[in-house]
């Protein structure tokens, strides 16, 4: 009786180690290994299931000039910049919270934390992105749009998830206005 006990919790841990695995690779990027908005989508349940959203800082993120990078060089090119900036992501980012890669080029990042952890955490991203070098891209620029929920209590969590949407629309805007570069146009 005892053998069959041991074989069947053996059965048992081996079908929920193939469901977990299954489970963790339904909720990653298969690109660069990040959360994907699966993830992303469950990590917010959660958030508004604890009702702890003033705990966070949430960060959007879009790439800049992946289209050109896509259309004038190659889509491996692309590929180059998205890993790049998941990357860079990975080591601003990690120690506070998680990465999602939600969209083609675009990211979001939760992070628990204070605003001035927050702001470290950004300025080495940003330096990171700056000293960025690949094989086929040579610039990596990401827009941003950073909003820590402690300071904004009286919104909803879509209502904070629009405001940092807006903000890097801004920051993107900015960037192409100080750039010169059409983001209409390759």
């Amino acid at each position: 009786m005892a053998t069959s006990f041991v074989i069947i919790s053996m059965r048992e841990k081996k079908a929920k180690d193939a469901y977990n695995r299954r489970y963790e690779a339904s909720i990653k990027d298969e690109l660069t290994g990040l959360y994907n908005r699966r993830g992303f989508e469950a990590d917010c349940e959660i958030i508004k299931k604890n009702n702890n959203l003033i705990e966070y800082v949430l960060i959007m993120m879009d790439l800049n000039g992946l289209k050109a990078a896509n259309d004038n060089i190659s889509h491996e090119a692309g590929d180059e910049l998205i890993i790049g900036a998941s990357k860079c992501m990975v080591n601003a980012f990690s120690g506070l919270g998680r990465t999602y890669r939600v969209g083609g080029d675009e990211f979001v990042a939760l992070l628990r934390g204070t605003r001035e952890e927050a702001q470290d955490a950004v300025k080495t991203f940003d330096y990171l992105t700056e000293n960025f070098q690949g094989n086929l891209i040579s610039e990596l620029s990401v827009s941003k749009g950073v909003v820590v929920c402690s300071e904004h209590i009286e919104l909803n969590f879509e209502e904070i998830k629009a405001m940092a949407d807006k903000l890097m629309y801004a920051d993107k805007d900015e960037y192409y206005r100080r750039t010169g570069k059409d983001r209409r146009r390759v």
